[in-house]
């Protein structure tokens, strides 16, 4: 038995629309696989080029579930915190934290 080690990165787009100084909407858009060892692999190359549609996946669900109302605790060039503004919304208060890719 062989073992591959595998990776990739799995990058979700959203778009982020301010509603205050702190306050604002997080609406979820696509999921794309990038820079995957799998796309290597005779066959698997379209790995690389799918796009999930990820927004209309969850409205399918549910109304309103691509999108999470959230606050920003902290904010520099390149790091945002932010939290659900409702404790009850999404199953609970969730903190998120982003870098900015250079």
């Amino acid at each position: 038995m062989v073992s591959l080690s595998q990776d990739g990165l799995v990058t979700t787009s959203s778009e982020y629309r301010a509603a205050g100084a702190r306050a604002g909407a997080l609406a979820v858009q696509t999921t794309a696989v990038r820079e995957s060892t799998w796309a290597q692999v005779p066959g698997l190359a379209a790995v690389e080029s799918a796009v999930f549609p990820t927004r209309e996946a969850l409205e399918a669900v549910r109304a309103g579930a691509a999108e999470v109302a959230m606050e920003t605790t902290y904010l520099s060039p390149d790091l945002r915190v932010a939290r659900t503004q409702d404790p009850a919304s999404a199953g609970g208060a969730h903190v998120w934290v982003w870098a900015r890719k250079r």
